[in-house]
C-alpha cells in the first residue's frame, strides 16, 4: 500500500439564502406628519416579501496535513447547519474555495493565526518576528512580514431547499417570533390635552414596526382610536434581514 502525504488544504465558503418575510402584505402605512399625527395606507412600491443575504466563513478552515492511502480525496465537513436554522426554510446556496497550499505557507499561516488568537493578559503570548518569504529589495535590514504563494482553487456551487432533504415536514420557524400583533393608540388617552398629544402608532412606525392589517375593532375600552394592526420589522419586511436585490448567481 503506497501512502501519499497530501497537501496542505484552505476552505472558505459563502452562502446565500433566500428570505421570505411570513406577514408580509401588499400595502403600507406612512406618514405624512408627526404633528398633527397624520398616517396614510399606500400600495408598497419595493420588495419586502422575497430577500437575499450572504454570510462568508470566519475563520478561514485550514485542514492539516494527513496521510491518504493510494492517493484517495480527503473528505471533511465544510458547514454543519441544524435542520431547524430558518436559513434553510426556503432556498439555500453555499459556494465553496479550496485552496492547495505548501507546508512552507500552512507554517506561516499558523504561526500567524497562533499569535493573533486572543488570550487573557497571563497566557498571551509575545512572539518575535517571524520570517516568510517576501523580502525588501531596497533595505536588507527591512523586516518585512506576509507570504507569497501560488495555489491551485477549486471552486463549486450547489443549491438546495428544505423539502429535498425533509419532504413533507414543515419549515424551520422563523428567526423572530411573527405571532404577536400590535395595535397601538392613535393618540395615547392620557395626552388628549397635551401640545402635541402623543400619537404611539406613529413612534411605534418610527421604530420600524410594519403595518398588517385593519384592525377589527377602531377603538379601544377607552374610546380612543386603535384603527390598525402592526407586525414586527423582521416579520412584515425582509429587508430587515437581507437584501431585496437577487444575486447575479442565484438559480431557482
Amino acid at each position: 500500500m503506497n501512502l501519499l502525504v497530501v497537501p496542505n488544504i484552505i476552505v472558505e465558503y459563502e452562502e446565500t439564502y433566500r428570505i421570505e418575510a411570513p406577514l408580509w402584505v401588499h400595502e403600507n402605512l406612512i406618514i405624512i406628519s408627526i404633528t398633527p399625527a397624520r398616517i396614510m395606507i399606500v400600495d408598497e412600491t419595493e420588495e419586502e416579501q422575497v430577500c437575499y443575504n450572504t454570510d462568508t466563513s470566519i475563520p478561514i478552515i485550514i485542514d492539516k496535513p494527513v496521510e491518504k492511502a493510494n492517493g484517495e480525496s480527503h473528505k471533511f465537513p465544510v458547514r454543519f447547519i441544524n435542520r431547524n436554522n430558518y436559513i434553510l426554510s426556503h432556498r439555500y446556496s453555499i459556494l465553496v474555495r479550496q485552496y492547495v497550499q505548501s507546508r512552507e505557507a500552512y507554517a506561516f499561516y499558523e504561526t500567524l493565526k497562533r499569535f493573533s488568537e486572543v488570550k487573557n493578559l497571563l497566557e498571551q503570548e509575545q512572539p518575535g518576528f517571524f520570517q516568510g518569504n517576501v523580502f525588501s529589495l531596497t533595505k536588507n535590514n527591512e523586516k518585512v512580514l506576509g507570504y507569497f504563494e501560488v495555489a491551485s482553487v477549486d471552486i463549486k456551487r450547489i443549491f438546495f431547499n428544505y423539502e429535498d432533504y425533509f419532504p413533507n415536514e414543515q419549515v424551520p420557524p422563523f428567526i423572530v417570533n411573527c405571532d404577536d400583533y400590535f395595535t397601538p393608540k392613535y393618540i395615547a388617552s392620557e395626552s388628549h390635552d397635551a401640545v402635541p398629544p402623543v400619537s404611539p402608532l406613529i413612534n411605534a412606525l418610527l421604530e420600524g414596526m410594519e403595518y398588517y392589517g385593519i384592525a377589527e375593532s377602531f377603538y379601544d375600552a377607552e374610546g380612543d382610536a386603535a384603527p390598525f394592526v402592526l407586525v414586527r420589522p423582521e416579520c412584515g419586511n425582509c429587508n430587515n434581514l437581507g437584501s431585496n436585490i437577487v444575486p447575479d448567481f442565484w438559480i431557482e
